[in-house]
């Protein structure tokens, strides 16, 4: 386990304005096309950021909802059109079913979930 990489994450959430975005500049420059990052990494911190958007930590939803929009952009700001795929061969129908698929609910979880 990456203990940099967890650190990052609990810094999402952190209610303070700088670490917050130094730990998402810290996320995202392991996402860059110099990085060359394996799709699998890819997967992992989409669903890390999605997950963390359902948090009920006081700035975990801003943090996590920033490394996910500028995450989003890295893999598909490039793309000319939806049907090229992004950054580690990713594409946005691909991401969109990676959240369908984590983040459904059911009658029996709680609204936080």
């Amino acid at each position: 386990m990456d203990v940099k990489l967890v650190e990052i994450y609990d810094d999402l959430s952190n209610e303070n304005d700088e670490i917050r975005l130094k730990a998402a500049g810290e996320l995202l420059s392991r996402f860059t096309p110099e990085a060359n990052p394996a799709p699998e990494d890819v997967e992992k911190a989409l669903l890390r950021l999605f997950r963390g958007l359902c948090s009920s930590r006081k700035a975990a939803r801003l943090g996590f909802s920033i490394a996910l929009t500028e995450l989003l952009s890295i893999l598909f700001g490039h793309a000319e059109d939806e049907q090229k795929c992004g950054l580690a061969g990713w594409d946005v129908s691909k991401a969109i079913d990676l959240l369908e698929s984590n983040t459904n609910t059911t009658s029996a979880e709680s609204g936080q979930v």
